[in-house]
């Protein structure tokens, strides 16, 4: 059994908060706020402050916005992809625009945080909204040893499976919009005062949070959210259950940016876990300057992201391995991509996890091993990543490495398509259509299929059947098929079905529906 399999069966992924509260003794003691000095005015933290321009990728908290403001937000996410503006010192939704399109929900299993903000420059990047007013009220209680600290419980993701967009695509009144909302994080939160160099728990940020009544404390006290509702969250669940619905973070993408669709060496997953504005590096869940802490390389230098990777940043190691795979600013090398995506697979990057199952089902860099591929992928899934669902699908309605089992390929497949995956969409789409493993129903069919369509789907898999996927030149030939996004021609479809036999099973069976001879291993 690969030992990155065997780890993962035999640990759960440590929270941050349950990360740190077992190493006390390399915290130190707690530092107990100090006297309060001359120079701690806020009003010169606040100049000192410098307003940071976000990049073409966001994932802002919005545990600052008010109540209304976040069921605005959720009322947008039912009437098409949200819009919002997102500049320096801002981030409020553009109501009456939206681009077409829909959210999916997928259940995660159980995962909590607390993130700790320790200065004024943090507040303002991680809570965008409301961070300058509350770093203006705060800002004395910082120079003192104090802490802003958030406590999130997530239940699951709300994910469209449009990636990107540009000006001509928003409908409605939308002066000022500068980015679609890719997603969401919902669940329960809490924002209380704590103490520099001690990291609470969550539940006592919680309950700080509900009782923080003085005039202190009011000002960073709030929370929305049942945190012992989120405990009933059940993987791949396509609704949050109910008191765990509050949005938490969100998923931000530039309108109109067209460097978003250069080749990169930093995955679009992985940007989208936590990308900080200008000047500041992702540590942990957070936003920050000091580099004193692990952080996330940036994605240019392949020595910082190695050294990033060795100090314990498992994004870093999860991007390292994606330059090996691709051959980004340093050589191709499978077996060095295996070893990277293995460390940040086991530091609980689900996106390398799928990657490092894609790896042993084809014994790229390592063994080939099926069994282990699907425990990755099954892995990957329940922590978020929908290509880990569609690869798990896909095994199961194969029978690949693992028992066939169509309709529990038909549920990932859709689980797949509510986290944002195209491939996953246009699956659960033939899924439904065809009967394979779930009742013959047209209507799913149709909202999987739109949703694959809006995604992009038909560009990506004539893109990646020249490059030579066979599971893309299988999705052309069932498209030329069957007359779904491409005028119906046989002929076509069944040069698409050989390109992909014998590459993907569904293209071989696809040939021996039509009468034709299937090409020799």
């Amino acid at each position: 059994m690969p030992d990155v399999v065997r780890d993962l069966r035999n640990c759960r992924w440590l929270t941050l908060t349950v990360a740190l509260a077992g190493c006390k003794g390399n915290l130190g003691e707690a530092v107990e706020p100090d006297a309060l000095t001359a120079a701690s005015a806020l009003g010169e933290a606040g100049e000192q402050a410098i307003c940071r321009e976000p990049g073409a990728r966001g994932t802002p908290l919005v545990v600052d916005w008010p109540t209304q403001d976040r069921m605005d937000l959720e009322e947008a996410m039912l009437d098409g992809v949200a819009v919002v503006e997102y500049r320096c010192g801002k981030l409020a939704l553009v109501r009456d625009c939206h681009l077409d399109g829909s959210y999916g929900f997928l259940g995660l299993s159980h995962r909590e945080e607390v993130i700790q903000l320790t200065d004024v420059d943090e507040i303002r990047a991680n809570l965008p909204l409301d961070g300058s007013t509350i770093a203006a009220s705060f800002g004395a209680e910082l120079e003192r040893g104090r802490t802003l600290d958030l406590a999130m419980v997530h239940s699951g993701k709300l994910r469209t499976t449009v990636a990107s967009a540009t000006a001509d695509q928003l409908r409605g009144d939308c002066q000022g919009a500068t980015h679609l909302v890719r997603g969401a994080f919902v669940g329960a939160f809490a924002m209380a005062q704590g103490t520099k160099g001690r990291v609470s728990t969550v539940a006592e940020v919680f309950e700080a949070g509900l009782r923080a009544g003085s005039s202190r404390e009011s000002a960073v006290g709030r929370r929305d959210g049942d945190p012992s509702a989120c405990k009933e969250v059940t993987p791949g669940a396509n609704q949050p259950p109910p008191h765990c619905t509050a949005a938490i973070r969100l998923e931000l993408v530039a309108i109109g940016d067209a460097s978003l669709n250069a080749p990169s060496s930093t995955p679009a997953e992985l940007e989208a876990q936590i990308a900080c504005p200008a000047g500041m590096v992702a540590s942990g869940a957070k936003c920050t300057t000091e580099k004193t802490a692990p952080y996330r390389c940036s994605g240019t230098d392949a020595q910082e992201c190695r050294t990033q990777c060795e100090r314990g940043d498992p994004s870093s190691c999860a991007i390292l391995g994606s330059m090996y795979e691709g051959g980004f600013l340093v050589e191709r090398d499978n077996r060095a991509a295996t070893s990277f995506h293995q460390q940040a697979c086991r530091g609980g990057v689900p996106y390398s996890c799928s990657r490092l199952g894609v790896m042993f089902f084809y014994g790229s860099g390592v063994a080939h091993d099926l069994p282990a591929a699907a425990e990755l992928f099954q892995y990957a899934c329940s922590y978020g990543d929908g290509d880990g669902c569609n690869n798990y699908g896909m095994v199961l309605a194969m029978g690949t490495g693992i028992e066939r089992d169509r309709e529990q390929a038909a549920k990932l497949f859709v689980w797949s398509c509510n986290a944002g995956d195209v491939q996953g969409c246009f699956n659960a789409m033939v899924a439904h259509r065809d009967g394979l493993g779930v009742p013959t129903n047209d209507a799913l069919a149709r909202e999987y299929g739109e949703s694959a369509r809006a995604g992009g789907i038909v560009s990506a898999f004539e893109r990646n059947c020249a490059g030579g996927n066979a599971y893309s030149c299988w999705g052309l030939g069932y498209m030329h098929q069957h007359g779904v996004f491409k005028p119906r021609d046989l002929d076509r479809a069944t040069q698409l079905y050989q390109l992909s036999c014998p590459g993907i099973a569904f293209g071989c069976d696809a040939l021996k529906a039509l009468g034709v001879a299937v090409p020799s291993q």
